[in-house]
C-alpha cells in the first residue's frame, strides 16, 4: 500500500477535563453515583464524529469538523494533528470550520477504525471516500471513493476487523449490523449462513435516531448510538444489545448533551466513551461503574 505524505506542523493543545456528576438507577431502591469526565478539545475545534483507540496505550483519534483528524496523547492530556485527506488543505481557511458549515476543501473525517497489527488508521471522509492514515500522519492515501462505478454518496462508518478475514462488526464475521438513520431502524445482515445465501436480514430494533455500532471488548455485545423520546423531546443515549438485538443496558446522556444527538458510543479499557458533532468534548464514564448494571438487564442509567 503507497502512503502519500505531506509536512505537517503538529500542534501540541492542552485537553482540560471536567468531572460531571451522575446517578445510576438500577431499580426503585438502588441508586449508584457515578462520575464523567469530559475531555475538551482544542481551541476552535468541533464536531467529534467517530473514535478509534489504540490497544492498551489510552490514545485514541478523532475526526473534526475542520477536515481534521486528532490524535489524544492521555499521559500529557494533549491533542495533536494527525492528518487529513484534502489534498488542497490550507490550515488557514479550514482551521475551526464548524459543523453547521462544512467545506468540502477542508475535508470531513466521520467513521474510523485502528488496526492493530499494521498502527494504520482508516478512515472515512465524507467528501474524499475511504482511505488510510499511516502512524506518521500528514496527508492520508485514497484506497477507495466509489463502488460498482459510483462514487460514494456519504462515507460515514468504518469497522475494522482484528483477524485477516474482512471486514465485519461480530468477531466470527458472521453477520454485520446496521443502523438505517432516516427510517429507525436497525437491522442484522448474514454474512455467512443460509439467511447470507437468501439476502436475508432481521430488523433488531426500531429506536430513533440510530447511527453508529460499536463492538463492546469482550466482543459478545454492542453499543448503538442512539435517542428516545423523552417529555416530547428526544434525548441521546447509548444502547448495549447482544448479538440476538436484545438490550442489556440503556445510558443517558441528556446531562451532558442535553438534545443534542449523539455518532457513536464505545467502551475502552473499562470507560465509556461518547462522541456528538455538535459539542467540543467527549465525556467519559469511567471506573467500571456502568457494567453494574449487568445484573438488571434493560434498565437505564440516568433515565428517569
Amino acid at each position: 500500500m503507497t502512503s502519500i505524505s505531506s509536512s505537517m506542523r503538529m500542534k501540541t493543545m492542552a485537553a482540560p477535563i471536567f468531572s460531571i456528576l451522575f446517578l445510576v438507577l438500577c431499580s426503585s431502591s438502588m441508586v449508584l453515583s457515578v462520575s464523567f469526565n469530559r475531555i475538551q478539545l482544542p481551541p476552535n475545534a468541533t464536531g467529534p464524529e467517530a473514535l478509534a483507540f489504540e490497544p492498551k496505550t489510552g490514545i485514541f483519534y478523532t475526526g473534526i469538523a475542520d477536515g481534521r483528524v486528532l490524535k489524544y496523547r492521555p499521559r500529557v492530556g494533549r491533542f495533536e494533528d494527525l492528518g487529513f485527506f484534502a489534498p488542497n488543505r490550507s490550515k488557514a481557511v479550514c482551521d475551526g470550520t464548524e459543523t453547521a458549515m462544512p467545506n468540502p476543501v477542508c475535508g470531513r473525517p466521520l467513521g474510523m477504525g485502528f488496526h492493530h497489527a499494521t498502527k494504520r488508521l482508516y478512515v472515512c471522509d465524507a467528501f474524499f471516500g475511504f482511505g488510510v492514515l499511516e502512524p506518521k500522519g500528514g496527508l492520508g492515501t485514497l484506497l477507495s471513493t466509489g463502488a460498482d462505478g459510483e462514487r460514494y454518496r456519504f462515507c460515514n462508518v468504518v469497522d475494522v476487523h482484528q483477524r485477516p478475514v474482512g471486514v465485519a462488526v461480530d468477531e466470527d464475521a458472521k453477520f454485520v449490523f446496521i443502523s438505517l438513520f432516516i427510517i429507525n431502524k436497525t437491522i442484522k445482515f448474514w454474512l455467512k449462513g443460509p439467511n447470507s445465501k437468501a439476502n436475508k436480514y432481521e430488523i433488531i430494533n426500531s429506536v430513533a435516531m440510530p447511527d453508529n455500532i460499536k463492538r463492546t471488548e469482550s466482543g459478545r455485545s454492542f453499543w448503538l448510538a442512539a435517542a428516545m423520546e423523552k417529555q416530547s423531546s428526544l434525548v441521546p443515549i447509548g444502547k448495549r444489545f447482544n448479538e440476538n438485538g436484545i438490550v442489556l443496558q440503556t445510558v443517558n446522556f441528556e446531562q451532558v448533551y442535553g438534545n443534542k444527538s449523539i455518532s457513536e458510543v464505545q467502551e475502552y479499557q473499562g470507560r465509556l466513551y461518547a462522541v456528538s458533532r455538535f459539542a467540543n468534548f467527549i465525556p467519559v464514564l469511567k471506573d467500571l461503574k456502568f457494567k453494574l448494571l449487568a445484573a438488571c438487564p434493560e434498565k437505564c442509567i440516568n433515565c428517569s
